[in-house]
């Protein structure tokens, strides 16, 4: 993924900001066209890198460096529309830099926000084992490195 670090007059954009918030093994549903079409597995922090060469003319106004994130993408074979299943989403919207409208478009000029967990819960289960199998592979990974970081902690540290 690439952004701007900031909107053309300068200002600060927090969509782009939420690029520097994801971490590794953080998940991305990647909505296009009214749907859910992919899901990434975030791979790297944020990094400056300027502007892809492949953007061309898009985003013309913006300064040449912005921030990238790595990200595997897994293209779903069961994509969804959000808003063939609104009565199930709806509820678990947040109030504010929603990803989402009430009506299941999406929100222009949002460009990454953070997805409340029950969301991105009852979007896993609308797309299916494709969606759980990365989830838990995500799961899984986390896991490992807890345990990893408990067992390099020093041993006096782990006797205070």
């Amino acid at each position: 993924m690439w952004s701007p670090k900031r909107k053309a007059n300068g200002n600060r954009n927090q969509y782009y900001d939420y690029m520097r918030a994801v971490i590794p093994g953080d998940l991305v549903f990647s909505f296009q066209g009214t749907y859910i079409r992919a899901i990434g597995l975030v791979q790297s922090f944020a990094y400056s890198l300027p502007k892809p060469s492949e953007f061309g003319g898009v985003g013309s106004n913006w300064a040449n460096t912005g921030w990238c994130v790595d990200v595997n993408y897994h293209h779903l074979d069961s994509q969804i529309k959000p808003a063939d299943h609104m009565e199930t989403l709806s509820p678990h919207l947040p109030t504010i830099y929603s990803p989402l409208q009430k009506n299941g478009r999406g929100n222009q000029g949002v460009y990454l926000t953070t997805v409340p967990s029950n969301l991105a819960y009852q979007l896993v289960q609308l797309i299916g084992d494709e969606a759980r199998v990365l989830r838990d592979s995500v799961n899984r990974i986390n896991q490992f490195e807890t345990l990893k970081r408990e067992a390099e902690k020093p041993i006096l540290e782990l006797w205070e």
